[in-house]
């Protein structure tokens, strides 16, 4: 293994714990503040005009298809 795979290696792996040490202290600190991010989620919603809302939805729903993994979703879904 070549130095830059190494340290592309290396850069990569910290950038795996530090997502999954966000995530987490993101689902630890919703736990306290959970009502109110939802109604900020819910004001934030209100403020779109109800005909930009279909396309504002669908714009979210491709965005969580597109950052879904590819391995644990369909066993999520459809595994059981």
């Amino acid at each position: 293994m070549s130095r830059s795979q190494f340290l592309l290696s290396f850069l990569l792996s910290r950038l795996t714990w530090l997502m999954f040490e966000v995530v987490t202290l993101l689902g630890f600190g919703l736990n306290f503040f959970g009502k109110n991010v939802y109604e900020a989620f819910l004001r934030a919603h209100e403020r779109v005009p109800s005909v930009a809302r279909p396309v504002v939805w669908a714009s979210v729903g491709l965005l969580a298809l597109v950052l879904k993994t590819r391995d644990v979703a369909p066993y999520i879904y459809f595994g059981f």
